[in-house]
């Protein structure tokens, strides 16, 4: 692992004044995001439970985009799955934030909720080393970070974008710019669906304000926190 997306240059070593990345996946997670990869995302009970839940919590939300970069190399079902979800999100409705509640448990949480979630897959031991690595998702977060951090929701990162659907729900869901969110939601569906025809086209490289949609994407719905957790601090 380490080669770069899309012919960007190999990331270099941290250096020594970077602390440790601190989202590492259990054996558990990386197997049933690995099931959900392989094509639960196609089931219709699996879509709906998505819906319910618009996407991931939080940590499964970052979980499954690194499972998928790392694992697979592109993130062609984070694309597929939040073009859906953003298309949903930016349809007009008289209680809008209201509908942009969850209504259901998040798919990985739910599973290791039903099952031990503190075994050991030994099966899945190197999968899951590869995936705490995050060497292709360091690499596309820093590759396309001057077009996203611009855009990061201000209450999560203090960045001048849309505010997250977490921080609107917690605002007590009376957006005074809704019209606005709106706009911006389908703008930003337009331009995920672009990063999903560019990955298609053999010999296309993905440009790094193309990656940033789906970073942007996933921190609208999952809130930017999340990239705290991967991103490695610096002193």
């Amino acid at each position: 692992m380490g080669g770069s997306l899309s012919g960007a240059p190999t990331l270099p070593a941290p250096p020594a004044a970077i602390l440790p990345i601190v989202l590492q996946l259990t054996t558990v997670e990386v197997k049933q995001l690995w099931w959900f990869l392989d094509g639960a995302i196609m089931s219709p009970e699996a879509r709906h439970r998505l819906w319910a839940a618009w996407g991931f919590c939080p940590r499964h939300t970052w979980a499954h985009f690194t499972c998928e970069l790392e694992l697979r190399a592109l993130p062609r079902g984070t694309i597929i799955l939040y073009e859906d979800l953003l298309g949903r999100a930016a349809r007009p409705a008289r209680n809008w934030v209201g509908q942009l509640r969850t209504t259901g448990p998040c798919l990985t949480c739910d599973y290791l909720a039903v099952g031990d979630a503190t075994r050991d897959e030994q099966g899945w031991a190197e999968e899951t080393a590869v995936v705490n690595r995050h060497e292709r998702t360091l690499t596309l977060l820093q590759e396309c970070q001057v077009h996203w951090e611009p855009r990061t929701c201000p209450a999560c990162l203090g960045g001048a974008g849309m505010i997250c659907r977490p921080h609107l729900l917690e605002d007590g869901g009376k957006p005074t710019d809704r019209d606005a969110i709106l706009a911006t939601l389908n703008d930003l569906r337009r331009r995920v669906e672009g990063t999903g025809a560019a990955i298609s086209w053999p010999r296309r490289t993905v440009l790094p304000r193309e990656w940033a949609a789906v970073v942007e994407t996933l921190g609208w719905f999952a809130g930017w926190d999340g990239l705290r957790a991967i991103l490695p601090a610096r002193h």
